[in-house]
């Protein structure tokens, strides 16, 4: 049940800093756990189970949250952290928001970030564009608008 692969997490390693063998497992399932668990309020994320279940923007991430913890481990001589991890960190948080706002798209998702069908209100659009009748005055063409004198 890995989401992340030797390369996909060297990727964003310095080479001549950080050469990775393995992937610890323990350590990639927390991250993986706790960056799924943020994106659960937009997406139904029950089906990323692995790396090839999971969008590649999440595993991308997943990658970067890793390599940050690894530099931590390995370079940190204080409480403060590596400055590369952080920078890491940074430009994943950046990603997760973006994609909880929807600037940043999952593309390979195969499903649409919340509620993309339009406002849920009535009237909305498509009442508008059907005639009014006795029973619903509310249809048709908006009688006033805003920013308009009448």
């Amino acid at each position: 049940m890995s989401y992340i692969t030797v390369p996909e997490a060297q990727a964003w390693c310095e080479e001549t800093r950080l050469t990775l063998e393995s992937i610890d497992g323990e350590l990639e399932e927390s991250i993986a756990v706790q960056t799924i668990s943020r994106l659960t309020s937009t997406y139904d994320t029950s089906t990323w189970v692995d790396g090839a279940s999971t969008p590649s923007l999440v595993n991308k991430i997943i990658a970067m949250l890793y390599v940050a913890a690894w530099y931590d481990r390995v370079f940190s001589t204080s409480d403060a952290g590596s400055v590369y991890a952080a920078r890491l960190r940074a430009l994943a948080e950046d990603l997760i928001l973006g994609i909880i706002a929807g600037t940043n798209e999952l593309t390979d998702s195969g499903q649409d970030a919340g509620v993309t069908s339009g406002p849920s209100s009535y009237p909305n659009d498509a009442s508008s564009a059907l005639p009014p009748t006795p029973d619903d005055m509310s249809t048709g063409p908006a009688a006033f608008s805003m920013g308009r004198v009448f």
